[in-house]
C-alpha cells in the first residue's frame, strides 16, 4: 500500500489585530497625506490668486499714474513753449493758472529763471527761490530730455507736500534757462489708492527706483510719503525689473506682506501693491483648521472602529481558542473513555475469570476442604473487586445524569472517621502502613450532614493514599475553620507528578492501562470525591510536598445541628 503523502495544513487567513492595526495605519497615512495635499493645494492656490490679484491692481495703478504724470508733463511742455513766446504767455497765463488750480492731481505750477528764482506760480504769495531743490539742479548742468520726478518735498510757494515733475528750459543757444515745475499732491495717489480692496494690513505705493516712496497708503487709510526702502534685496529689484514680486517685513509697520510692483511708463517709479501674508492666507488658515479638525475627528473615529474591531477579534479568538481546546478536551475525553472502557472491560474480566475458574473448580468436587475456603474467599475477593468497579461506574453515570442524591441528619464525625479507620485498617497492614485518625479539640462530635457522602468521601481519599503510599503512615487530621471543616488526608507516598496534579480529578484522565489500573485502580474515585464535595458546597486540593508525600484537602460546610 503506498505511502500516505504529508499535506501541509491550510494557512491561516483569518482576521487578527495586527492586520487591522495595519489597516489603521495605512488608512491613517491615506487620510494625512491627502489632507497634507489639500492644505499645500490650498495655499499655492490662495498664493497665486493673491499674485494675480495684486499683479492686475499694480498694472492698474500703474496706469493711473503714469496717465497722471503724462498730463502734468504735457502741460509742462506747454508752458514750456509758451515761455518762449512772452507775449502769447502772457495771454494764456490765466487760463493756465484756472487750469491747474482745477486740478485735482496738481498743487501748482511754476517757472524759475536759472537763478532759481520763481518768476511765475499759479499759487499767490512770496517769491521764492529753488535753486537749492534737487529737481532744479538735475537739469543745471544737461538737458535730460525727459521729465524728472523728484522726491516728496515741502513746496516753499505753496507750503504742501509735493511731488515735482520738472522739465528744463533752454536759452536760444541751448544753455540753460531755468525750469518749469508741475506740483502734483501726494495724497491724490492715495486717495486713488483707498478705493483698492487690500484689506486692513494691505498698502498700495508709488516707489521711486530711488527707494524713496513717493506716495503710499494702508488698507486702514494711513497715508505717507517720503518713507525709504531699506531692504537692499528688494531696491535691486526694484531698480532692474520692471515687473516683480517682494515678501518683505515692512520698516513702517513691522508687517510682512505679499507684494507685486509694476513699471509706471517710463518713469524711474514701481507702482507696488502688497496684502499682508496673514490676510492673504486667512482664508486658507480657516481651510486648513477645517481640514485639521476633519482629519482628527476621521482618525478617533477609525481609531475606535479599530479598537472595538480588535476588541471584538479578540473576544472572538478567545471563543475560536477556547472552542479549539474545548474539541481538544472533548477528544481526548473520548479518546479517554474509550481506553477506560477497554481498561475496565479488562479490570472487571479478570476477577470473573477467577471467579468463574474457582467455581469451576470447586463445581467439579475436586478442592479438598482446605483450598475450598480459600477459593471461596478468593471468590468473595474478585466479587467485591467486581462490586467495586461497578458502583463507581454507577455513581459517575449519576454525578453526569446531576442525579446525586443527599440526606441529612445528625452524625457524630469522630465515629464515621472510626468506622472507615476500621473498614480500611486491614488493607494499610497488609501494605505495612500505619493508619492513624486526629481531630483538633474545637472539633464538636455532633454535625448536621450526609454520612453516607461523607463516608463515602473519607473512604475513597483513605484508600486512595494507601494504594499510592509505599511505607510510613497515612494520617486523617480533621480541624475546625469556622463554620467549616478541614478534613486531611496524608500519605508518605513518592507523590503525584507536578503534570498530573491540575487533572487528579478530573475523570478519564491519566493512565488507563491495564497494568496501571491494577496497581492504582479505576481513578475514578477522586473524580467522586471532587463532584460531591462540590455539590455538597465545598472544595477539595491536593498538594506534592517534598520528600514528604501526597496532601489531599477537603473542606465541608458542616453545620451544627439544632
Amino acid at each position: 500500500m503506498p505511502a500516505r503523502m504529508a499535506v501541509d495544513p491550510p494557512p491561516d487567513r483569518r482576521l487578527r489585530p495586527l492586520h487591522v492595526f495595519a489597516g489603521l495605519a495605512a488608512l491613517l497615512a491615506i487620510l494625512w497625506f491627502s489632507i497634507w495635499f489639500l492644505v499645500q493645494e490650498g495655499k499655492r492656490a490662495a498664493l497665486t490668486n493673491v499674485d494675480r490679484n495684486n499683479s492686475n491692481l499694480a498694472v492698474g495703478v500703474a496706469q493711473h499714474a503714469e496717465v497722471t504724470l503724462n498730463q502734468a508733463d504735457r502741460l509742462a511742455l506747454v508752458l514750456r513753449e509758451l515761455w518762449q513766446e512772452p507775449v502769447q504767455f502772457a495771454r494764456q497765463s490765466a487760463s493756465m493758472k484756472e487750469m491747474v488750480r482745477g486740478s485735482e492731481a496738481m498743487l501748482q505750477a511754476a517757472i524759475a529763471v536759472a537763478d532759481g528764482t520763481v518768476v511765475w506760480t499759479t499759487v499767490d504769495g512770496p517769491a521764492a527761490n529753488i535753486s537749492d531743490r534737487e529737481h532744479f539742479r538735475v537739469h543745471v548742468d544737461r538737458d535730460l530730455g525727459r521729465p524728472f520726478v523728484s522726491k516728496p518735498v515741502l513746496g516753499r510757494v505753496s507750503g504742501n507736500w509735493s511731488v515735482q515733475v520738472t522739465r528744463r528750459l533752454n536759452d536760444p543757444h541751448g544753455g540753460f534757462a531755468g525750469v518749469v515745475v508741475l506740483s502734483l499732491d501726494p495724497f491724490y495717489f492715495t486717495r486713488r489708492f483707498a478705493r483698492l480692496q487690500i484689506g486692513d494690513s494691505g498698502r498700495v505705493a508709488l516707489v521711486g527706483t530711488d527707494g524713496v516712496v513717493r506716495a503710499r497708503t494702508t488698507g486702514t487709510q494711513k497715508e505717507s510719503a517720503g518713507d525709504v526702502i531699506a531692504d537692499t534685496q528688494a531696491l535691486q529689484l526694484l531698480r532692474t525689473r520692471a515687473r516683480g514680486r517682494l515678501a518683505i517685513v515692512s520698516g513702517w509697520d513691522g508687517i510682512e506682506r505679499l507684494d507685486v510692483f509694476s513699471a509706471v511708463g517710463d518713469y524711474d517709479l514701481r507702482a507696488l501693491v502688497g496684502v499682508s501674508r496673514d490676510e492673504a492666507l486667512r482664508d486658507f488658515h480657516d481651510s486648513r483648521r477645517n481640514y485639521l479638525v476633519f482629519g482628527a475627528l476621521v482618525s478617533m473615529l477609525l481609531a475606535t472602529m479599530s479598537v472595538l474591531i480588535v476588541v471584538g477579534l479578540r473576544r472572538q479568538l478567545a471563543l475560536l481558542a477556547e472552542a479549539e481546546q474545548a474539541r481538544l478536551r472533548a477528544e481526548r475525553s473520548n479518546a479517554r473513555k474509550t481506553e477506560f472502557v477497554g481498561a475496565i472491560a479488562h479490570e472487571v474480566r479478570t476477577p470473573l475469570s477467577s471467579i468463574i475458574g474457582y467455581s469451576q473448580l470447586i463445581a467439579a468436587g475436586k478442592v479438598d476442604p482446605v483450598r475450598h475456603a480459600a477459593f471461596a474467599r478468593q471468590v468473595e475477593a474478585a466479587g467485591l473487586r467486581v462490586s467495586e468497579t461497578m458502583n463507581d461506574l454507577l455513581e459517575i453515570a449519576r454525578i453526569e445524569a446531576n442525579k446525586l442524591v443527599f440526606t441529612y441528619s445528625r452524625v457524630s464525625l469522630r465515629e464515621l472517621v472510626g468506622d472507615c479507620v476500621d473498614v480500611l485498617e486491614p488493607k494499610a497492614r497488609a501494605k505495612g502502613l500505619l493508619l492513624k485518625a486526629e481531630f483538633a479539640d474545637d472539633v464538636p462530635d455532633a454535625l448536621q450532614t450526609d454520612r453516607a457522602r461523607v463516608q463515602q468521601v473519607l473512604t475513597h481519599l483513605v484508600d486512595n493514599a494507601i494504594r499510592h503510599a509505599g511505607e510510613g503512615e497515612v494520617d486523617i487530621r480533621v480541624t475546625r475553620d469556622g463554620d467549616k471543616f478541614r478534613i486531611v488526608v496524608a500519605d508518605q507516598g513518592q507523590g503525584i507528578p507536578a503534570d498530573v496534579l491540575d487533572s487528579l480529578f478530573n475523570r478519564f484522565e491519566g493512565d488507563m492501562s491495564p497494568v496501571a489500573l491494577r496497581i492504582s485502580g479505576t481513578g475514578l474515585g477522586l473524580s467522586i470525591v471532587k463532584a460531591v464535595v462540590e455539590r455538597m458546597g465545598g472544595r477539595v486540593r491536593a498538594e506534592v510536598l517534598p520528600n514528604v508525600g501526597t496532601r489531599i484537602e477537603v473542606v465541608l460546610p458542616f453545620p451544627l445541628p439544632d
